[in-house]
Parts: structure tokens; C-alpha cells; sequence
């Protein structure tokens, strides 16, 4: 034909250019089968049961039980992905939300499935462990716990890094649970 052009891409060009978006393919499909290469956090996943649970002295405390799910951190200020590390608040009848630190008496900075927390209160505010009997034998410099709320009380897991709740456990009063 007259005043056509037969130019184009080089053939080393081509190839290089056909290699670089099947790599780039490649990329992308095994990023979203891995999540995105660890990019994206994944919210943990946890069913938990509770109960209440009385001291040998009659002071009440809060257990969850962790049913099964992910395992996860209980020190929310942990900056590392493994496990995900969660927090926790209290909310009693009041309506007042107060959150709950860890207590220095944990034995373990984890909690998986197959295991248990405690919730309690003393004078400086709500804690959560995983020993309880560790936290009464430290009565006396710690000072005494004190009975949770005698109302409904809500504990509130919360994936720290998406800020999500992960699941809100009810204590009704006269239940047990």
C-alpha cells in the first residue's frame, strides 16, 4: 500500500515488554493469594465463652474462654503482627466504658484457644490475666481485688491495629454468665 508504514517494535523490545507484564501478572496473583505479601492485617477470628468465676476469699472476677480462633496478644502495646495483638474495655450498667490493662501478674502474653482469662478490679482500675491464683498471692503488695459490677457487663475485644471489634462477651446478673 502506498503511504503505509511497516515500522514497529523491535522484537527484543517486544519480548521484553511481553516478559515484564507476565511477571507483573505473576506479582499480583500470588499477592492476593498470600493477602497482598503480609500488607494487609488480617482481623483475628475468636469465639469466647464466660463465666463468672468467685475467689476462695468470695470476691467475684470475670473468665472468658478462648473456644477457638486465632491466637492473639494480650499486651496491646506489642508492635509485632504475631500473635495480632487485641485490648479490652469494660462496660458495666452504668454505661461508664473503662479500659483494661494487663496485669503484671500474667504468666503469659498470649492467649490461644484452650485457655482462659481473668477480668477483675482493684482499686486502680480493671485488669486482665491469665493467672488468677498468681494475682491473689500477690494480695499484699498489690492490694486486695474487689467484686466486678453486680450489673450487665460488657467486655469488648478489640483488634488494636484495625481497631475492630473482634467480639463483645454479656454478663447478665444471676446467670452466671
Amino acid at each position: 500500500m502506498i503511504g503505509t508504514s511497516q515500522r514497529g517494535l523491535p522484537q527484543s523490545m517486544s519480548i521484553i515488554l511481553l516478559s515484564l507484564l507476565v511477571i507483573a501478572i505473576v506479582l499480583v496473583v500470588a499477592g492476593m493469594l498470600t493477602g497482598f505479601a503480609g500488607l494487609l492485617h488480617q482481623t483475628p477470628l475468636i469465639a469466647v465463652r464466660g463465666s463468672v468465676f468467685t475467689t476462695p476469699s468470695g470476691v467475684t472476677a470475670l473468665v472468658l474462654i478462648h473456644s477457638g480462633g486465632t491466637t492473639v496478644g494480650l499486651n496491646p502495646a506489642s508492635t509485632g503482627s504475631s500473635p495480632p495483638p487485641v485490648r479490652f474495655t469494660i462496660t458495666a450498667g452504668t454505661g461508664v466504658t473503662a479500659p483494661v490493662a494487663l496485669s503484671e501478674t500474667s504468666l503469659n502474653r498470649s492467649w490461644s484457644p484452650g485457655t482462659s482469662i481473668y477480668f477483675y478490679q482493684d482499686g486502680k482500675g480493671f485488669w486482665v490475666t491469665d493467672s488468677i491464683p498468681a494475682r491473689l498471692s500477690r494480695t499484699a503488695t498489690l492490694g486486695p481485688i474487689t467484686d466486678m459490677p453486680h450489673d450487665t457487663v460488657t467486655i469488648r475485644i478489640i483488634d488494636v491495629k484495625t481497631n475492630v471489634t473482634v467480639a463483645n462477651v454479656v454478663f447478665v446478673p444471676g446467670t452466671g454468665h
